[in-house]
């Protein structure tokens, strides 16, 4: 009995191998953001994990996403919290080492409370070499709570 379900367990963990599925995330919390101008900064404020603002005109954040992969398709997730009725506009782009953008897509989200937008990339789009980054306007009383790379 003991061998039987001993060899079930290597049995299935070679089939799982064998698979060639995966699937990876990695997530950072609103809090690795900040203002995209440097002098814009003081009107950024961190409560808890996230971002947010005190300013009553849009304000402009930037946010690493987080990545171990690429050459495999992606979905950013940015999720968001809206303590009333507003919009949040985000351009989420794949970059080269200069810079020089190699994709970009927009994430727009509105209405109150907990919500999530997301971008998708092709394995074209999201070579291993490359870096991802957001760029969102927050207006108050918007925040981020954190990103995910989804492959």
């Amino acid at each position: 009995m003991k061998a039987t379900a001993f060899a079930m367990m290597i049995g299935l963990s070679l089939a799982l191998v064998g698979s060639g599925a995966r699937s990876e995330t990695m997530n950072t919390a609103g809090n690795v953001c900040h203002a995209y101008y440097g002098t814009d900064q003081v009107h950024v404020s961190y409560p808890g994990w996230k971002i947010g603002t005190f300013d009553v005109s849009p304000l402009n954040v930037s946010c690493p996403v987080p990545r171990q992969v690429g050459g495999r398709p992606m979905t950013v997730y940015i999720d968001f919290n809206h303590m009333s009725s507003t919009t949040t506009g985000c351009t989420v782009q794949v970059v080269n080492n200069d810079g020089t953008v190699l994709s970009s897509k927009a994430v727009i989200v509105s209405g109150v409370g907990a919500l999530r937008g997301s971008a998708s990339f092709t394995a074209a789009e999201n070579p291993g070499w490359a870096y991802t980054y957001a760029t969102c306007s927050l207006n108050w009383p918007g925040q981020i709570n954190g990103l995910t790379a989804a492959y």
